[in-house]
Parts: C-alpha cells; structure tokens; sequence
C-alpha cells in the first residue's frame, strides 16, 4: 500500500539520547531530486612541465555515485603555460575518456581551454564545467589534464615557462570539485 505522510514539522524524540537527531532505518533512504548529496574535491599545488605527446594528469578526484540516476557536476580550474609558440588544449576526463568526444569526423578531442604562447611569461587560467551522467554506482575518476598539440611542445601546470623560481613570480593552483546531484 503506498501512501503520502503530510507533516509540518520532524524532529526527534525529546527522551531520546539523541533527542536532535532524526534516524533513517539501515537500507532506507531519503531522496530529493536536485539536492546535493556529496561533494568531492582535490587541488595540484606543485610546479611542474612536461614533454609529453599525450594527455597528462594535472588534478583529480574519485567518487561512488549512491544512486544511478544521479547527474556528477564538475568544475575545474587549471592554471598553465607553454613554451614560446607552443599550444595545447585543457580537458576534462572521465577515468582515460575526456567527457566532450570528438568533432564529426572523430579525429580531434575537444578541449575547454587551449593555451597558445608566443611569449615565454604568459600564464594562463582555464575554467571548466560538465554535468555527467555516469549512470553507475561504482567508483569513478575525474581529471583535468593537458593536451599537447604535439610531440614536441613544452607544457607548464601551476607556473609560466619562464619562472625559473628566482625573484617573485605568482604560482598557480589547479583544482577540481565533483558533486553528485540526485535526480
């Protein structure tokens, strides 16, 4: 029999030990569409470069989704540099995906940032969001991480190219939140 319980007010039992708390019975739950039901963040504070040809990891978080049909909202935010008249793009991932595919002909990944330097000083900051339907309940990893265009471009997270730690030159921190939305 299914029914709807009208109540003004919930509170717990004044004789309780816990006369504040209202309880849940084990296995049950309460569930609200839109409500936030957990957040999970992380943030990259060292300086570092690299020479890869592929993607590489700058920042990220796990997370285990309580429901199934719950949305994962990301931000991140990455601060980076390139080389003199290097490039490269900025993405977010979904354990070694990035969550926006490729254009029609599937060649290329989207990035949500592209860092294009023609003067070794240039830092820049690239802010992302996403709302994912993973559609499971089991551990995901969520990353932003830095593409390079190729295999030969010099890339910087946290610090421009020319920082070369002397004097008194601003450092960047890369960070990512992840929240699970109920639906």
């Amino acid at each position: 029999m299914a029914g709807t319980l009208s109540v003004q007010k919930i509170q717990g039992l004044a004789t309780s030990a816990t006369p504040t708390v209202v309880e849940i019975s084990s296995g049950h739950t309460l569930h609200q569409a839109g409500a936030v039901l957990q957040v999970v963040s992380a943030e990259e504070t060292a300086a570092t470069s690299s020479t890869s040809g592929s993607a590489v990891n700058i920042v990220s978080v796990n997370i285990t989704p309580k429901f199934s049909s719950s949305k994962i909202y990301i931000t991140a935010s990455v601060h980076c540099s390139t080389a003199s008249s290097g490039r490269a793009g900025v993405g977010l991932y979904k354990g070694s995906n990035p969550v926006v595919q490729g254009d029609a002909s599937g060649s290329r990944t989207r990035a949500y940032g592209q860092v294009q330097n023609s003067d070794t000083g240039i830092f820049s900051s690239v802010s992302m969001t996403y709302l994912d339907s993973p559609a499971t309940t089991t551990e995901t990893t969520y990353s932003a991480k830095m593409i390079p265009e190729g295999s030969s471009t010099t890339f910087y997270i946290n610090r421009s190219a020319s920082d070369n730690d002397s004097g008194s030159r601003f450092r960047g921190v890369s960070a990512i939140t992840v929240m699970e939305i109920a639906q």
